[in-house]
C-alpha cells in the first residue's frame, strides 16, 4: 500500500479497480495530489477502511464512476481551506449525511425530500444560550418613560438581539449605540431552555438617567391618539426589529420607550442568543 506525496497522480483506467480493503487500510492523499477514476471504474472502500482527503486535494468522480462506501466504512473529506470534491453534472451521487456524536442520520421529508432542520436561533435555545427579557405597563402614561441599558461586556461572546414592542395607543421606541448612561438596578433575564444553568453575558439594567443617549441606530413609532370626546381617535400596534442586532463589545446600548397618550398598555421584549464567532 503506497502513501502518495507531492503532486503524484494515481490513475485508475477504464474497467479497472483500485481496491482499498481488508482491515483498517488507509489511502492518504496529501498536499495537492489528484486521484482520478475514469470511465466506469469502481473504487470500493471496504471493512473499516479510511479514505482521507486533505488540504487542497481534488477527488474526481467522472463519467459513470462509482465510489462505494460499504458497511461501517468511513470516508472523510476534510473540506477545509480550498479542498473540494468535484462531481460532474452527468454523474449521480447518493449521499447519506450523519450528524451528532452517535452518528444519527440527517433525515429528509418523505413527501417533498426537503431537509428537516431548525433555525439557528432554535438551535441556540436547545444549546442553552438563548435568553429573553420582557416588561409591561398596563397604565403607561405620557409622563412615563422606559429607559434601559444593555451592556455587552468585553468578551467575544456577543449578543445577537431582536426587540419587540406593542402598545394599545401611540408608542415610540428609540435605540442608541455608544450610550454613556450609567446603570441603576440590574434586571433579570431568563434562559429559554429552562433545563440549562447558563446565564447571559449581556447585562440589562434600568438607566440612572445621567449621560448621553448615544447615536440613534433604530426606531419605531405606531398608533394614534387624537381628539377629545366624540372626536377621539385611538389605536395601537406593534413592531419588531427586522434583523438581529449584534451588540458592540464593551459598549452600552440604550433603549427608550415613550407613550403619546395616557392610559396606554405597553409591552417590551428582548430576545437574544450569545455566540462566539467560529472565524
Amino acid at each position: 500500500m503506497k502513501v502518495w506525496d507531492g503532486t503524484d497522480v494515481v490513475a485508475v483506467d477504464a474497467d479497472s479497480a483500485m481496491i482499498v480493503s481488508l482491515g483498517t487500510d488507509t489511502l492518504n492523499v496529501n498536499s495537492t495530489d489528484t486521484v482520478w477514476t475514469q470511465a466506469s471504474d469502481t473504487v470500493p472502500i471496504k471493512g473499516t477502511d479510511t479514505l482521507w482527503v486533505k488540504q487542497a486535494d481534488t477527488v474526481w468522480i467522472k463519467g459513470s464512476d462509482t465510489l462505494e462506501i460499504d458497511v461501517t466504512d468511513t470516508a472523510w473529506t476534510r473540506i477545509a481551506d480550498s479542498s473540494f470534491v468535484r462531481i460532474p453534472a452527468a454523474d449521480t451521487v447518493k449521499v447519506s449525511l450523519f450528524g451528532g456524536g452517535a452518528g444519527r442520520p440527517i433525515t429528509l421529508d418523505p413527501s417533498t425530500y426537503a431537509q428537516t432542520s431548525i433555525t439557528y436561533e432554535h438551535h441556540e435555545v436547545h444549546g442553552g444560550r438563548h435568553y429573553s427579557y420582557c416588561q409591561y405597563d398596563a397604565d403607561f402614561d405620557i409622563a412615563d418613560t422606559v429607559s434601559l441599558i444593555l451592556f455587552q461586556p468585553d468578551t467575544t461572546r456577543w449578543a445577537h438581539l431582536v426587540w419587540e414592542l406593542s402598545g394599545a395607543l401611540t408608542t415610540k421606541l428609540l435605540m442608541y449605540k455608544g450610550s454613556t448612561h450609567g446603570p441603576a438596578d440590574t434586571l433579570t433575564a431568563y434562559n429559554n431552555n429552562m433545563n440549562s444553568a447558563n446565564v447571559p453575558v449581556m447585562v440589562i439594567s434600568n438607566s440612572d438617567g445621567a449621560g448621553a443617549n448615544g447615536t440613534l441606530i433604530d426606531c419605531a413609532s405606531f398608533g394614534v391618539s387624537t381628539g377629545q370626546g366624540t372626536n377621539a381617535r385611538s389605536g395601537g400596534g406593534s413592531g419588531r426589529g427586522g434583523q438581529e442586532w449584534i451588540l458592540d463589545q464593551n459598549t452600552k446600548t440604550f433603549f427608550q420607550v415613550t407613550s403619546g397618550a395616557d392610559n396606554n398598555n405597553m409591552s417590551l421584549k428582548f430576545s437574544w442568543y450569545e455566540h462566539v464567532d467560529k472565524e
